[in-house]
């Protein structure tokens, strides 16, 4: 049996620091989640106060693959909470007795369709779902306030460390704006003719819509085309291009002259 190249890694070997980067930033999340966690048990804030299993994948969404399109702060915050509140709603009005057992499909499947609706499709608010739903099967009940604090909460406060601690080390998150072009090129790309409508067609032509964005795959066409003519004239000199014999013409030659 030969496995095809969906069985072979398919991420790329990370560097030492951004292993260090990634996993100290991604502990430093969860620390201070946790923090917040106890600090409202001490407090006696109202609500069932507790790190829920769907954080740690929303911190390897935001220190991992923090350029993703599932890992921007509009995609984890409304992700989660707008998971929370379908699977607390199908919870609620779900006949346990005769279908209990399709619980968990119905609160993830219409999970993804809302986060979908609300263009905040991130990969954890399923998870968010299932484990609501599952509780729901072992007789643990949250009220609408769940959605909102913990998950929401949670999740933003682990958004915003993740946005000051890419910055700390130089990176973009959330993602920002392509720069304006400069008037003047060396070189004219054909990726400039390239419209936004363009670049999401071929995200859709190539199903990637959801891993990568416009702007980003737009950056990478020119980044390539540049490495193209760096590569294909790179070896090139002068002498190989410039002729011994100048054609010349002077202000008063004709333009039949000129080109004769």
């Amino acid at each position: 049996m030969q496995l095809g190249n969906g069985w072979k890694p398919a991420v790329a070997p990370a560097a030492r620091l951004d292993v260090l980067r990634v996993g100290l930033g991604a502990g430093l999340g969860l620390v201070l989640a946790a923090a917040l966690v106890q600090l409202a048990l001490w407090a006696g804030w109202q609500g069932s106060w507790a790190l829920f299993a769907p954080l740690g994948a929303t911190a390897v969404l935001v220190f991992a693959v923090h350029t993703g399109p599932l890992s921007q702060p509009w995609s984890c915050v409304v992700g989660n909470t707008v998971a929370a509140l379908w699977a607390l709603l199908v919870v609620r009005w779900w006949p346990q007795q005769a279908l209990g057992w399709l619980l968990p499909a119905v609160a993830v499947g219409g999970a993804i369709a809302w986060m979908q609706i609300t263009r905040a499709l991130h990969p954890p608010g399923g998870a968010v779902a299932l484990l609501l739903a599952l509780e729901a099967q072992h007789g643990v009940l949250h009220g609408w306030s769940y959605a909102f604090a913990p998950i929401g909460l949670l999740t933003l406060v682990l958004v915003l460390l993740g946005v000051a601690y890419h910055r700390a080390w130089g990176k973009h998150y959330p993602l920002q704006p392509a720069a304006p072009a400069a008037a003047a090129k060396a070189q004219h790309l054909p990726s400039d003719d390239l419209s936004q409508a363009d670049l999401q067609a071929l995200l859709a032509r190539f199903d990637q819509d959801y891993n990568l964005t416009a702007q980003e795959l737009g950056q990478l066409v020119r980044a390539a085309e540049e490495q193209a003519i760096a590569r294909r004239f790179g070896s090139v000199r002068c002498g190989q291009v410039m002729s011994a014999r100048l054609w010349t013409c002077g202000p008063q030659d004709g333009l039949g002259q000129l080109a004769a």
